[in-house]
Formats: structure tokens, C-alpha cells, sequence
């Protein structure tokens, strides 16, 4: 072994091992674009209004929902929700708004949420590679088609996906993007646009929806090869890291990490049909019956994992003491 080989060797083993020195985090929050609004009413007179104020905090979500109209009359409900979420490898929002008429009681019944407006930044410490999807749908059954929803990532007037009902009361547009979001905040309008004027007495209803998704893309994941009596996932996460899982574990099993830089695919001359499919360039021990976290925020390239269980109460009765999962092919970027 020569000593690029080791320098090597010792590098990856020390950016695998230590967290990074700028960890990424990723943060999401909506405030309300303009008054939301939510009403309904019939032709008799009663009404129902319920607001929230522009500029409202609405990162815990919310729901806007008119009241019960008085007995006997027209009924009719009109309903603005807002879902935002965030976990370990995914964050997003999705903006409901949905109005339905009645078709019975006194009087011809309206709804409606008028043009809603959210804003939601996301907020980045580092530039990180994202997958983003956004969508916008309508599905309308009313007697004039009615609705629009769309999302517009950025806020800077363009519209990247716009539904409206058209003439088969249903509309969606929906897309799939990895764009490299620059560090800071990146503000995604999603914005929803209903009203069902009282034209007649049937019943109506129309539902827009317009939302999005982000999910890590700095780490492709591609299983490899076959197993051996164990199993590797692989999950990449919104921080920078990819998150390990050995499975096949059984009680007092000792589980390893093997990273490498290429492929292999050397025989174990003590387990037959058992191969160690990637160059054992970093052997990392992980602790039993969880996850393992190793840090590649700002790596490029490939690298190549595989994972191992060692089973010391089976060495000493057979040679299966040693067990090998697939190999896993992680793109970085």
C-alpha cells in the first residue's frame, strides 16, 4: 500500500466519520399573503364569514371553516386548510380549498374562498441539491366549471403549475425538479382561487389543491449485486447525511458499515457464496438496532457501501458466521 493509497484512505475515513463542519439545516414556515377569506350565504339573507388577518403566522398549519347556515335554508360550506410538515428527509406544504352547495331548503346557496395566497419560505444554511415536486389540481362537479390553483416557486410572477377545471371539470399539472437551492430563503407561493356564485338550486362542489414536496437529492441511491443474509438501507437526508440501517440483525449480532471507493467482488474464503462486493477502503462498527447517520453534505463523486453482520455465537459451530448485505452505488453531488 503506498502512501497516496493511505492518504486516501484516511481522508475518507475522517469525512465519513466526523460530523461536518457546516451542518446543513433546513427550515419551513408560511405566513398568510393577504386576507383569507372563507363564505357562505344563500339568497334568504344569512351568511357565514370566517378570516385570517394577512401576514399571519400559519407555520402550524390551519383551517378555515364557515359555520352552519340557520335551519330550513340553503346550506352550503365553504373550507381553506393549510398542512406543513417536516421531518427527517422530507419537507413541504399543501394548500386545500374546497366549497360545496346544497341542493334543498329555502333559497339558492353561494360559497366560496375567493383567491387565497400563502407564502411559505424555505430556509437553507448551505446551498444543498433538491428534489422538488409541486402540483396543482382541481376537480370541479358544478354547473358552471370553476376553480384554479397554482404554485409559484420563487414569488417572482411566474407560474410553474396551474389547474383549472376546463370543460371536464378536472385539471391537474403536476412537475418533478432537482434544482440546487441557494442558501437562505426561497419563498414558494401557493395560491387558490374558488367561487360558486348562487346560480340555481343544485348542489355543487369543487376542491383545488396546490402543494409541493422537497426531498434531498445530494445522494442517489442504487442497490447493487445480492445479498447474503443481510440487508443495507439507505436513506438520504434533508441535513446532509445518509442514514444506515443493517438488517437481519438477530440478538448479540455485531454490525458493520463498509464504505469504499469502488466496486469488488471478493469471495470469502470462510462463507461460501458470501462476496464483499466494495473495496474495504472504511470498516465503521455501528451500534445494534439502529440507525447510523455518516455525514456527505459537500462530497461529490461516488462511493460504494455495503453492509455486514458478524454473528461471533455461529463461528465456533459453522463458517456462516459472517453475513453480507447488497451493495449500494451512492451518487453524490
Amino acid at each position: 500500500m503506498n502512501l497516496s493509497t493511505i492518504t486516501r484512505y484516511t481522508a475518507l475515513a475522517g469525512v465519513l466519520s466526523a460530523q461536518p463542519l457546516l451542518a446543513q439545516a433546513v427550515s419551513i414556515s408560511a405566513i398568510a399573503d393577504g386576507d383569507l377569506v372563507v363564505t357562505t350565504g344563500n339568497t334568504t339573507g344569512a351568511t357565514s364569514v370566517v378570516t385570517a388577518a394577512s401576514g399571519q403566522d400559519l407555520s402550524t398549519g390551519l383551517l378555515l371553516e364557515t359555520l352552519p347556515l340557520p335551519a330550513q335554508t340553503a346550506q352550503a360550506q365553504a373550507q381553506t386548510g393549510l398542512f406543513v410538515h417536516q421531518d427527517a428527509n422530507s419537507a413541504g406544504a399543501r394548500m386545500h380549498s374546497v366549497a360545496w352547495t346544497a341542493a334543498s331548503g329555502n333559497g339558492m346557496p353561494f360559497a366560496g374562498t375567493g383567491t387565497s395566497r400563502i407564502l411559505v419560505q424555505v430556509t437553507l444554511h448551505q446551498s444543498m441539491t433538491l428534489d422538488v415536486s409541486f402540483r396543482a389540481s382541481v376537480i370541479a362537479c358544478a354547473t358552471a366549471p370553476t376553480g384554479r390553483a397554482w404554485v409559484d416557486i420563487g414569488n417572482d410572477g411566474t407560474i410553474d403549475a396551474q389547474a383549472t377545471p376546463g370543460a371536464s371539470l378536472f385539471g391537474i399539472e403536476s412537475h418533478n425538479l432537482t434544482v440546487t437551492m441557494p442558501a437562505g430563503t426561497t419563498d414558494i407561493l401557493l395560491g387558490t382561487e374558488l367561487v360558486l356564485p348562487a346560480i340555481d338550486t343544485f348542489g355543487q362542489v369543487v376542491e383545488t389543491v396546490a402543494g409541493f414536496t422537497i426531498e434531498p437529492g445530494h445522494a442517489s441511491i442504487l442497490w447493487e449485486g445480492v445479498s447474503c443474509g443481510a440487508q443495507l438501507n439507505a436513506e438520504p437526508l434533508l441535513n446532509g447525511d445518509v442514514r444506515f440501517w443493517v438488517g437481519g440483525q438477530q440478538l448479540g449480532d455485531l454490525p458493520f458499515l463498509i464504505i469504499g471507493n469502488n466496486r469488488n467482488a471478493q469471495p470469502f474464503p470462510i462463507v461460501p457464496g458470501c462476496n464483499l462486493l466494495v473495496t474495504p477502503d472504511v470498516l465503521i462498527p455501528l451500534p445494534t438496532w439502529s440507525y447510523h447517520h455518516v455525514p456527505m453534505a459537500g462530497l461529490n463523486g461516488q462511493l460504494f457501501a455495503q453492509g455486514a453482520l458478524l454473528r461471533p455465537q455461529a463461528l465456533f459451530l459453522s463458517p456462516a458466521g459472517l453475513f453480507t448485505s447488497q451493495r449500494i452505488a451512492i451518487g453524490l453531488q
